[in-house]
């Protein structure tokens, strides 16, 4: 079976055309094929028009077989300028699709968070590796000082929110729903066509009054001018394609006519990101902060790290403790807004699931431009997931929180399943328990402080949450966390990378011909790759090249060979180069294979002695514009030009072969 590398967008994209020649020539020695497949936005359009192969589609199909193994790098989650943006390169260079007005339907498919619910047919396994938890308290990175007077805060609704309306059922039988709407004159509208549902699946609905939103932004922005404080929103108005948007245009309008003072950019919805853009504020500790997060379901778990970080001052990463997570989200679990079961209402009526004999099963009323919305969550992946934290607690001896609201609606559903399973389990010497978000996170919080780690399990949007907010306080960056999905066919996908793709760094690639992209999550990725094949295979070489990567990439940290900031240091390209140094080297040395040891050896040598020349070759190439042919679908001749500048990379092939 091959490991599959996915070739995504941006940053990771362009680091992709260096890193892989590297990892494919060293799995080779071990008889490992590595193949590519291309989801990067770009090729999700041009599949859509049948102009290109329908890789994520593949992949799709790959996840549910379990010898699959897939590397899953970032990709963008494509907002409606991102998409514009790329149909228009895509028609400067030929290819006959669409503008976006014009075929709406079908771009609407490919934007959003397109890409995750295709392939994460498993529950989320992610922990910073130890080699970078060790060279974090080493080397720890800088933090703002909290104090106890500092006025900073979050401010949510307390009505008129997804959280107060939200519904939840769990299905006894396998049926089916559709999502109609009815208006004041009893006309019925079908928005959503039949699609099934499983027995024990859970099934939600709520509603964000987008008129008592708008009520609630005037007050909050009104206040933070009386008390002198700048004010910040944050949503997810990447992912959640269709409900954040129309909270961030409401929030824009508001904030921008309000006359009150902005501290952050509201110029696009990218900037508001509620996991990269509330972790940031928490790190600076700004002193009189406003920030706005609307609906009030996890806004408290910022809201406590806060008021945390004013009793007790910023967290210090040289001893503080680690909170992994263990995500609920195979299957779309708690998909909530990125697919097609959100809609904005063209007038007051009620919207509602019915099943196939048109009984009502969920129902909401609504107002003209409220925003309605649905999730499935289906009850295999629920019972996976229980048993994957409880398998993380047994094989860590940490503690297991699972994080759930007993006054919101859908979590009271999951804790039936959680508990039901928790039944089928010996606990013997394990901590389990279940605390809501708030309790959760103040429990976890002062363990970490106390130099202690606890396993947060959680679903799906708080996977995602805190998977950027503990790692960026614990280490300075989510980049470096390894993020496994073990499938629940038998799979495995390893995904690599924060959730960014860092566009700012192709721009200074482009001006300057200098990458700061940062590739540890894929080096972290590779290795969790490489030793997941020796499991499947039984090959151990593949065992072996595992086990000498994962010291490699501990030396990468410890001799700080990731990329910098400056022009004329070492970037991206120079860190692939110390990747193969060190990774040859560990090779060469290791005592559990000959063969690997007699091939590396030489290679080994041959870097060793021409690192001072390699790296300042890869150095004198900086400081010049360079063009790859494009950004969304850069020319892959150019590319390779621009990432491959030294030779290096192809005299390792050659030598390998």
């Amino acid at each position: 079976m091959p490991i599959v590398y996915t070739l995504t967008d941006e940053s990771p994209r362009l680091a992709a055309e260096s890193l892989l020649p590297i990892a494919q020539s060293f799995a080779a020695a071990a008889g490992i094929e590595m193949e590519t497949r291309d989801i990067s936005l770009a090729a999700r359009i041009l599949a859509a028009f049948n102009l290109a192969p329908d890789d994520l589609a593949y992949l799709g199909k790959l996840a549910k077989e379990p010898t699959a193994n897939i590397i899953k790098l970032p990709n963008i989650s494509a907002s409606i300028p991102q998409m514009k943006a790329a149909i228009a390169e895509l028609q400067s260079k030929g290819y006959k699709i669409p503008n976006y007005e014009d075929n709406q339907e079908i771009y609407d498919k490919v934007k959003g968070s397109a890409v995750n619910p295709v392939l994460r047919q498993g529950n989320s396994d992610r922990r910073a590796p130890l080699s970078v938890k060790q060279y974090a308290k080493k080397h720890p990175h800088s933090m703002g000082e909290w104090k106890s007077d500092f006025k900073t805060k979050v401010v949510s609704m307390t009505g008129g929110d997804f959280y107060e309306s939200e519904k939840s059922i769990t299905i006894n039988e396998k049926s089916s729903f559709a999502i109609e709407f009815i208006n004041e004159k009893g006309e019925k509208t079908l928005l959503r066509k039949a699609a099934p549902l499983l027995e024990g699946e859970i099934l939600d609905s709520s509603v964000m009054r987008v008129k008592t939103l708008e009520s609630f932004l005037q007050q909050q922005c009104e206040e933070a001018k009386k008390d002198d404080m700048t004010v910040s929103v944050h949503l997810k108005a990447t992912m959640m394609k269709v409900s954040d948007p129309v909270i961030f245009e409401v929030a824009k309008k508001v904030a921008l006519a309000s006359g009150a003072k902005l501290a952050m950019n509201f110029n696009s919805p990218s900037d508001v990101i509620i996991d990269a853009s509330m972790p940031a504020l928490i790190r600076r500790a700004p002193q009189n902060e406003l920030a706005i997060i609307p609906d009030r379901t996890y806004a408290g778990v910022y809201s406590a790290a806060i008021d945390f970080c004013k009793k007790n001052g910023a967290f210090d990463p040289s001893t503080m403790g680690s909170i992994p997570n263990v995500g609920l989200m195979a299957q779309s679990a708690e998909e909530y807004g990125s697919h097609d079961k959100t809609f904005i209402a063209k007038e007051k009526g009620v919207m509602q699931a019915v099943d196939g004999s048109g009984d009502v099963l969920l129902r909401q009323k609504v107002e003209e431009g409220d925003i309605f919305r649905m999730c499935q969550t289906k009850d295999i992946p629920v019972r996976n997931w229980v048993h994957l934290a409880v398998e993380r607690a047994r094989l860590t001896q940490t503690p297991v929180v699972f994080w759930l609201d007993p006054n919101r609606a859908h979590d009271r559903e999951v804790e039936r399943k959680v508990k039901s399973e928790f039944s089928k389990i010996d606990f013997s010497h394990l901590d389990i328990s279940i605390k809501a978000p708030i309790e959760a996170a103040l429990f976890s919080m002062q363990r970490a402080a106390d130099s202690l780690d606890t396993i947060s399990a959680t679903g799906n949007v708080l996977r995602d949450y805190l998977t950027d907010l503990f790692p960026i306080l614990e280490l300075g960056t989510s980049a470096k966390m390894l993020s496994v999905v073990p499938l629940l066919a038998g799979g495995g996908m390893f995904e690599t990378g924060a959730g960014g793709s860092a566009p700012k760094q192709v721009e200074q690639l482009l001006q300057e011909n200098y990458l700061r992209w940062d590739s540890l999550g894929e080096y972290f990725a590779l290795a969790e790759s490489l030793a997941f094949y020796a499991r499947q295979t039984q090959n151990k070489k593949a065992a072996v090249l595992a086990k000498a990567l994962d010291l490699a990439n501990g030396s990468i940290l410890e001799f700080n060979r990731v990329p910098l900031r400056k022009l004329g240091e070492l970037d991206n390209r120079g860190s692939h180069f110390y990747l193969a140094l060190y990774w040859a080297q560990e090779l060469a040395k290791q005592r559990d294979d000959a063969s690997l040891r007699t091939k590396f050896e030489p290679i080994a040598k041959h870097l060793s002695e021409n690192e001072q020349r390699i790296v300042a070759e890869l150095a004198a190439v900086q400081g010049k514009a360079v063009d790859i042919g494009g950004y969304y679908l850069p020319d892959a001749a150019k590319l390779a030009e621009v990432m491959k500048p030294v030779n290096f990379i192809t005299n390792l092939s050659s030598s390998l072969d």
